[in-house]
């Protein structure tokens, strides 16, 4: 949905959905990767956040707290702050607040560039 988004507005955009990528890192030197994470503690996704940074990507993380792992390695976290909802295993807590903000983030630097 984000990816989407953002191209449709005329960013080069790629969407990683496997956290096992490998050497995603090298392949994104100097961007600035907007990853998403309910919990900020999966460990795949900090090894490639950790990664990233190491080749001067900028991270903005959109977790559920700003008190995770994943908040702290990120130049910007934006925190949603919802309630977690689980059945059994399965996290379904609601991802209404992150797509608000993909489309939020992706119109304002549209906007920004179009001045």
């Amino acid at each position: 949905m984000g990816r989407a988004f953002f191209s449709n507005l005329q960013k080069r955009t790629f969407y990683i959905k496997d956290p096992f990528y490998p050497n995603a890192a090298q392949q994104f030197d100097n961007a600035v990767m907007v990853i998403l994470s309910v919990s900020g503690e999966t460990p795949q996704v900090i090894i490639q956040a950790q990664n990233m940074k190491q080749y001067g990507s900028k991270i903005i993380s959109i977790t559920n707290s700003s008190k995770n792992t994943l908040a702290g390695l990120s130049d910007i976290n934006i925190p949603y702050y919802v309630t977690q909802e689980m059945i059994h295993e399965t996290n379904i807590t609601t991802q209404i607040p992150v797509l608000f903000l993909l489309e939020a983030m992706a119109k304002k630097t549209y906007n920004r560039h179009q001045i």
